[in-house]
């Protein structure tokens, strides 16, 4: 997980201009606004060849690159379709 949590973690900086950002930080607390946020899903969804299913899109799976890397792995192994 953690090559995914570097690609995020790259994704997220550059997109919320922001200059640090650990694992378990919330983005919320970070700044990231919700107009950011729907970039970086955008970017996500592009940069993992994923497509996030609607009943994901909750606040919760988008709070870190901790809940963001979680997500990302289930999709990938399957258990979310």
């Amino acid at each position: 997980m953690k090559d995914i949590t570097e690609r995020l973690k790259d994704i997220v900086i550059e997109i919320a201009s922001i200059d640090s950002l650990e694992k378990k930080d919330s983005l919320k607390s970070k700044g990231v606004s919700s107009l950011k946020l729907l970039l970086i899903l955008n970017e996500v969804e592009k940069a993992f060849n994923i497509q996030i299913p609607d009943e994901e899109l909750i606040m919760s799976n988008f709070d870190s690159l901790e809940t963001i890397g979680k997500l990302i792995l289930n999709i990938h192994q399957g258990s979310l379709k």
